[in-house]
């Protein structure tokens, strides 16, 4: 299930970055996108109000 994410980060990582240090560069990488995600998110429902977010 991670392998796309995994395969994803050799082309976007340095090369001075070693193979078995790439799936932790694709979790730490779709660890942001959640958290930027969230907070995003967060920042939507505080905007409009909380009892139209739900």
């Amino acid at each position: 299930m991670t392998k796309p994410f995994v395969k994803g980060m050799r082309p976007v990582t340095p090369k001075v970055v070693i193979d078995r240090h790439i799936p932790l560069a694709a979790f730490v990488a779709l660890a942001m996108v959640w958290l930027v995600t969230t907070i995003a998110k967060v920042n939507l429902c505080l905007q409009i109000g909380v009892e139209q977010c739900r």
